[in-house]
């Protein structure tokens, strides 16, 4: 039975990583991918994500193996932009055992227009795992202390950071 065939009969309530094998189907990530990109509504496919990243969390040892699968499922997450699951995406943030997981989170929080957006991302600028994404989402909203922030990063050894507080540097000027 091909990926496709099998992706076509899952049932969303069903517990996919049991389905799955986890920790001996090559084909996880792209038979998720393909369960996200399939008939499926956003909505119910959002919601089965997250209750998959809050199982994980709960439960399963964080292995690098564990990371980049729960890295997808974030990543499909910001993908979906269901904003309607706002809270359970704060929520997820706050999981620091997802560690650089979280990282698709912080741009799909950072896509809201509710007012409390940015004192939600300055909970976790000194979070190492997501804080040069939270500097980012905070200049990409405009947030008026971004300049102050990047000072703090001016040491970060970080590529992406260095580049992120040169060009916050420049556009302060």
């Amino acid at each position: 039975e091909d990926i496709l065939s099998r992706c076509k009969s899952i049932d969303l309530s069903n517990d996919l990583f049991e389905e799955l094998n986890l920790s001996s189907d090559e084909n996880v990530l792209i038979w998720l991918d393909l369960v996200c990109d399939s008939m499926y509504p956003k909505l119910q496919i959002a919601k089965w994500l997250i209750e998959r990243i809050e199982r994980i969390n709960a439960s399963m040892e964080f292995t690098v193996e564990v990371e980049h699968l729960t890295w997808f499922l974030c990543e499909k997450l910001r993908q979906l932009k269901q904003l309607k699951y706002f809270d359970e995406y704060v929520k997820i943030l706050s999981m620091k055992k997802l560690s650089s997981s979280r990282i698709p989170i912080v741009d799909l929080v950072s896509y809201s227009r509710r007012k409390e957006v940015n004192d939600i991302l300055l909970q976790y600028i000194d979070d190492y795992d997501i804080n040069g994404h939270v500097l980012y989402s905070l200049n990409r909203r405009h947030y008026e202390g971004v300049y102050l922030l990047a000072d703090k990063f001016a040491d970060d050894e970080r590529e992406f950071v260095k580049k992120l507080v040169k060009r916050l540097k420049k556009q302060n000027k």
